[in-house]
């Protein structure tokens, strides 16, 4: 059973695929990574976006990616669904404005 799993687990990623998440977890930006393995960071968005959707799709990628997220800050981010929102204010900032209404 355990060696259908790992089996799962290889085969989420192509060839491509696996290269290109090798090299983000060696770098900061995608852009970096990108040029590292010879691509050009349209692909490499583009490919993002298709590991995005497996993201979503799947839930044993969902864990995968899950583990990594941890691990690295920009694989943290990329696979995060955020919109960027002001930073919410600490329950001091809460009271001073109510204070101040």
């Amino acid at each position: 059973m355990k060696a259908d799993s790992t089996k799962d687990k290889k085969e989420l990623l192509t060839k491509s695929e696996r290269k290109l998440w090798a090299s983000m977890l060696q770098h900061k930006t995608l852009k970096e990574a990108a040029v590292d393995i010879g691509i050009s960071p349209k692909t490499a968005y583009n490919m993002i976006d298709k590991l995005r959707r497996k993201y979503y799709d799947n839930m044993s990628f969902n864990n995968f990616i899950n583990n990594a997220k941890g691990k690295n800050e920009l694989i943290s981010m990329l696979f995060t669904r955020r919109t960027r929102h002001r930073k919410k204010p600490s329950p001091e900032e809460d009271q001073e404005e109510d204070l101040a209404a």
